[in-house]
């Protein structure tokens, strides 16, 4: 980039983001297929990025952390044919980042004081939910519930729904469901700046976001003629009101870079339909395939919703090798997605793979790679939603603790 007065110069973006989970749960047994579970979860999340004019002491720093912590209990009684589930879960949000600037000016190097682009900022909420699963025949069971939520920022709501399921022979299930949904604006919708100039794009919370509630339809068919095949329908209906979405139109473009945000989309629609097969083809062998039309609508502004494929296919492929290794696949493709009037989004494929191996008690060895076919967004065409990394190969261990023998 040039820059007036001090001529061209390269920028490095570099990035470093730390993350660190602690989990505990027990299980409590009650006797007689009932029980009592109880967890509490901390997250910790730092991240730094920056802007560096490379051989100038001219640099910007974003430092943004935040945490999460929970706590739920979940209890399940047994009751004959009824089976209730009861449960509480509170969290408690927070989140942070800083801009540091330093300068380059006629009068020297300046460090300028550090701003709160996202002051501290607390959020937290409250959740009851219940739900009872009622078996009325061998073959028909019903399943109310609700969930009530309260949120410091947003104040309550009520969300219920009911679901149906009918087996009228061993091989066929049938289910239906609705419900209300409701979803708050996350951290990162809400505050958090991500800078991807490199890729073209600027990426900026909106604290003004409003929640985004639903009422939903879905029904699914699931068909199993032989112990080695299953076969699934299913399709889907929403009604959104404050859709969260990332607004298509740039805030502001500066130097051929674009800065989005998030909105809200007053009224939206989806709907679609969901196809798949999975077949046991050997005892190590496993293969997987699926099909996915989506439908949706601003009602709003009468059009599609943008960066929505229609048209999703996908496979996957598990096998057990030789040597106790573990091949995994997945090959997905999409299709071009409205971005707005005149403009889509290229379609793509990806393709994944992962070789895994144990190699002591409650270990796991893995070499894979993400994006084998190399499917990146480019920088210079507006709308592009293919994915941000290119090919990426990565290997590592997984262990749990205690250790059993397996």
């Amino acid at each position: 980039m040039d820059r007036p007065g001090l001529g061209a110069y390269l920028v490095d973006l570099p990035e470093v983001t730390d993350r660190i989970s602690l989990h505990l749960a027990e299980t409590l047994d009650l006797g007689g297929g009932s029980s009592l579970r109880l967890a509490a979860g901390r997250q910790w999340a730092f991240r730094t990025s920056g802007r560096d004019l490379r051989g100038s002491p001219a640099e910007e720093v974003r430092e943004r952390s935040a945490t999460l912590q929970s706590y739920e209990a979940t209890a399940t009684l047994a009751d004959g044919p009824r089976t209730w589930v009861a449960g509480a879960r509170a969290e408690v949000e927070t989140l942070e980042q800083v801009l540091k600037v330093t300068a380059v000016s006629t009068s020297g190097t300046s460090v300028r004081p550090p701003l709160d682009e996202v002051p501290d900022t607390r959020l937290g909420s409250a959740a009851l939910y219940g739900q009872l699963a009622w078996k009325l025949t061998d073959t028909l069971t019903l399943m109310p519930g609700v969930r009530g939520e309260l949120r410091l920022r947003y104040g309550g709501v009520v969300a219920p729904r009911l679901a149906l399921a009918y087996r009228p022979a061993p091989p066929l299930t049938l289910r239906v469901s609705g419900g209300r949904g409701f979803r708050a604006p996350s951290a990162k919708e809400l505050g958090f700046s991500f800078d991807h100039s490199g890729l073209g794009y600027v990426l900026e919370g909106n604290p003004d976001l409003a929640p985004e509630t639903s009422w939903g339809l879905n029904g699914d068919v699931t068909f199993r003629p032989r112990q080695d095949l299953t076969l699934r329908a299913g399709g889907f209906a929403n009604w959104v009101s404050d859709l969260i979405d990332i607004d298509p139109r740039p805030l502001r473009s500066s130097g051929g870079v674009d800065t989005y945000t998030y909105w809200n989309i007053a009224r939206a629609r989806t709907s679609g339909v969901e196809l798949s097969a999975t077949f046991q083809a050997a005892p190590w062998l496993r293969a997987e395939a699926g099909y996915a039309y989506l439908w949706t609508r601003n009602d709003t502004a009468e059009r599609p919703l943008a960066g929505r494929p229609p048209h999703t296919a996908q496979a996957a492929l598990r096998a057990d090798l030789p040597l106790r290794i573990e091949l995994v696949a997945r090959l997905r493709a999409v299709t071009s997605a409205f971005v707005e009037e005149g403009l889509r989004a290229p379609g793509f494929s990806t393709l994944d793979a992962r070789l895994a191996r144990p190699l002591w008690p409650s270990s796991r060895a893995y070499l894979g790679v993400r994006n084998l076919l190399d499917a990146q967004k480019d920088p210079a065409r507006r709308g592009d939603h293919r994915p941000l990394e290119g090919r990426t190969v990565y290997l590592g261990i997984a262990a749990e603790l205690p250790w059993e023998d397996s």
